[in-house]
């Protein structure tokens, strides 16, 4: 936006979106480096977050406040310095336009930027570290506003669409478009073929053809942590452009501004009685006292700007206004009756204070549905107390990171962008491009596990408020170890039925027999068929969860351990299936064990068996807890940890225990499964993807912050739902349980890329146990389940 654009328009509120990071104790101090005087404050905003500084004259101070005045000069005692122009955090660094294309290098798809938009997924770019070219995960493709673009023509014919101010790198460094020189100016290039080689040349052979002004159209833009640049399709590199800190440092401006004036109250109209209020309100009074409200105060005593300026105006001892802001007060007061206040985010707060500036600080929160109408009103009613008082001399500034595209600061971004909100100014920036002690690789791990709340929480790129848990979820099938065939035949459409076979038995399925459709098999007993090679190991503790349906129509269990492989441990899920209703509807006479269990010699005899007819339309327990029962006793599985869900488990558990078999209850939530997600993503759990397991893990959302199933119609013209997730709460929980263990043992293990594995030609292996592995009470037991 331009500079006459912004006096015209003037800004009235503007949203800040980042994450809730903050300045360690030491920066606090009275070494304070960006408040000791305002000229590092305004430096500080231009360089961590990409604001254009606004010279600020009398006359463009007086543009600024929106207010009029004829002698300007008597109203100061001082000239301002450089401040930051509130107007201009509209836009940052330069961008390309939408038709530019980026190919990600994850999933080998090339899409226009513009397309890239729409489905807000973060993105794998080659970039350059400054030696060589690296794949960096980048944020998800933002709009970012209108602007004249102009199309670049290299002398190869390759050519980009961009803003003046959009960079490359050239020889001489990152230049901005505007001072590109035709038949000159040499890009960073790569070759047009090859761009995803292992290994990638670079030059700066290509000069420019050709600069062509196109117009006015929509531009974007991308976040590339660590080395903040990226090649296109092309193989043209391009340069991408705390909220507490952003907070503190705000009302730190107001103050300088209001400083800056001989009288402040004659400036904007007041009364000598009345007073000048600035307010942060948050939801939290005790929160943000403690944190935000605090440090501003320490900043302020350490502001040498504000110590002399206190002096000028005849105060003996500017320490005593200072020593009022108290860690335990609300409110700071200043000469000039100058009063910052820590107020309630709520509607009511802005009553009785003459505000001509506030931030509403997590705003974005107030998104159920139940406060939806509030948040509306909250804003309105601070926004009427500063028109109503001061005209157009007022700001007000959002500042919070993105809950969903759903959440309140979002719907008001979305009307700044329809032109429906015309004197609001949006600026997106993540946590490590705010916070000058932060890094991309600070929040490397959440990153790994969780990309897309991760963009949501640090990068500033709101998710949808009912969106896909798996945004990939190929990669389910792509990183599983083995698994159903027919997942891998539409998961790698371009390989062999050879080489689908080979991913289908690279890990053994667990599972002897199953049906149709995919589902397990039982035996007379109830049980899943278990392969004969799936034995529980001597020395090996093993992890289960049991997740019995709220109506019992569904049970799903799964079953792990970590795997030493001699240079860390690898968490591997043995089993997971899941029963169904179905299996018990019909079943007839079942076999049953009458089991027996000697405490001091930790032996296990089944005793008389019997049968019993079972025709239920649920889930037969005792079935389930008998089957926990047999692997202990006949397949040598020492648990050391069983986790029920708190459905239907009381007397599951209360009979494990009685087999010395340690239980517990655990509601599955997110954290189990970002876990999961994360180990998938990142090829560090090894496991067997059956086909349920792909359905439910593949259909899971995003509802306000919870992983949850969908309901769907289980067939035409049915009332009934099938929203399970049985079988992948238990995955989900036992390799959280799994990953936790790894991360305060050792490292965790990667397992090879699978496609790297397909091109060498891999042989499948075989697995056999030994017969001597067998107890001769396990021996006896299996015969049995064979027979």
């Amino acid at each position: 936006m331009r500079t006459s654009e912004r006096r015209a328009n003037g800004a009235s509120v503007i949203a800040l979106l980042g994450d809730d990071w903050y300045l360690d104790s030491a920066a606090a101090e009275n070494t304070d480096p960006w408040l000791e005087d305002p000229q590092p404050l305004a430096v500080f905003m231009e360089n961590s977050m990409g604001i254009p500084l606004w010279p600020v004259q009398r006359q463009d101070l007086e543009a600024f406040l929106g207010s009029t005045v004829e002698d300007t000069k008597r109203l100061f005692t001082q000239e301002p310095p450089t401040p930051y122009n509130c107007g201009a955090l509209v836009y940052g660094k330069g961008c390309l336009g939408p038709d530019e294309h980026l190919t990600d290098a994850a999933t080998g798809k090339t899409r226009t930027v513009s397309e890239w938009a729409q489905l807000k997924v973060p993105l794998l770019l080659p970039s350059w570290n400054g030696s060589e070219v690296v794949l960096r995960v980048t944020s998800p493709v933002y709009r970012k506003g209108r602007s004249p673009l102009y199309r670049v023509t290299l002398k190869d014919g390759r050519s980009f669409t961009a803003t003046s101010e959009h960079q490359c790198l050239s020889p001489e460094g990152w230049l901005p478009l505007k001072n590109f020189r035709v038949g000159h100016t040499r890009l960073l290039t790569t070759p047009q073929k090859g761009l995803y080689t292992s290994r990638i040349d670079v030059s700066f052979h290509i000069e420019i053809l050709d600069i062509q002004e196109l117009g006015e159209s929509s531009y974007y833009d991308l976040t590339v942590p660590g080395t903040h640049c990226y090649f296109d399709s092309q193989g043209i590199c391009h340069h991408n452009s705390g909220k507490d800190l952003i907070a503190s440092a705000m009302l730190a401006w107001f103050v300088h501004i209001l400083f800056c004036l001989r009288s402040p109250k004659e400036f904007l109209g007041l009364e000598p009685s009345e007073a000048i209020d600035i307010a942060l309100a948050s939801p939290t009074l005790r929160q943000t006292r403690r944190i935000t409200f605090t440090k501003l105060k320490n900043r302020l005593r350490g502001w040498g700007w504000l110590k002399n300026r206190l002096r000028d105006l005849g105060v003996a001892n500017p320490s005593k206004y200072l020593k009022k802001a108290t860690d335990a007060a609300d409110y700071i007061e200043l000469p000039h009756d100058i009063r910052i206040h820590n107020i309630p985010l709520i509607a009511a707060s802005s009553e009785g204070f003459n505000t001509i500036a506030f931030i509403l600080s997590e705003f974005a929160a107030m998104e159920s549905d139940a406060t939806a109408e509030t948040a509306d009103e909250v804003l309105n009613s601070f926004m009427s107390s500063g028109k109503t008082r001061f005209r157009k001399a007022w700001k007000g500034f959002l500042a919070s990171f993105p809950r969903s595209l759903n959440d309140p600061q979002e719907k008001i971004v979305e009307q700044h962008e329809n032109g429906l909100f015309p004197e609001l100014f949006v600026v997106r920036r993540a946590t490590w491009d705010v916070h000058p002690g932060r890094t991309f690789e600070d929040f490397a791990t959440d990153f790994e596990r969780d990309p897309e709340g991760s963009w949501a929480k640090y990068g500033a790129q709101p998710r949808a408020a009912t969106e896909s848990y798996f945004r990939s979820p190929e990669l389910i099938v792509k990183h599983a170890s083995g698994g159903d065939l027919t997942l891998f035949q539409r998961t790698f459409k371009n390989r062999t039925p050879a080489q689908h076979q080979w991913l289908c038995d690279r890990l053994p399925d667990p599972i002897a027999a199953r049906d149709l459709i995919g589902d397990v098999a039982l035996n007379e007993y109830g049980f899943p068929r278990l392969s004969e090679w799936f034995w529980g190991q001597s020395g090996r503790e093993y992890w289960a969860h049991i997740d019995i349906g709220l109506s019992r129509d569904s049970t799903g269990v799964a079953i792990g351990h970590l795997e030493d492989t001699g240079t860390g441990f690898l968490p591997v899920l043995d089993l997971t299936f899941r029963w169904k209703a179905s299996h018990f509807a019909e079943f007839g006479d079942i076999r049953r064990y009458s089991w027996r269990y000697d405490r001091e010699t930790q032996q296990f005899t089944s005793g008389q068996e019997y049968t019993e007819n079972i025709q239920a339309a649920e889930i037969d327990l005792k079935t389930v807890t008998d089957f926990m029962l047999w692997l202990k006793a006949a397949r040598g599985f020492h648990f050391e940890g069983v986790s029920c869900d708190g459905f239907n488990s009381a007397q599951l558990m209360q009979t494990l225990l009685q087999f010395d078999i340690p239980v517990n209850l655990h509601t599955v939530d997110k954290e189990d499964y970002d876990e999961l997600k994360g180990a998938i993503y990142t090829r560090q759990l090894q496991y067997w993807c059956d086909r349920a397991l792909f359905h439910e893990l593949s259909k899971l959302e995003i509802r306000n912050g919870k992983v949850d199933a969908p309901r769907t119609k289980t067939d035409s013209g049915s009332q009934k739902t099938d929203s399970h997730k049985d079988e992948a709460d238990a995955a989900a929980r036992v390799a959280a349980v799994l990953c936790k263990l790894v991360a305060v043992q050792t490292d965790f293990v990667q397992l090879p890329d699978v496609d790297e594995e397909l091109d060498s030609e891999p042989e499948p292996e075989s697995r056999a146990i030994a017969a001597g592995d067998y107890s001769e009470v396990q021996q006896r037991l299996l015969d049995e389940f064979l027979s």
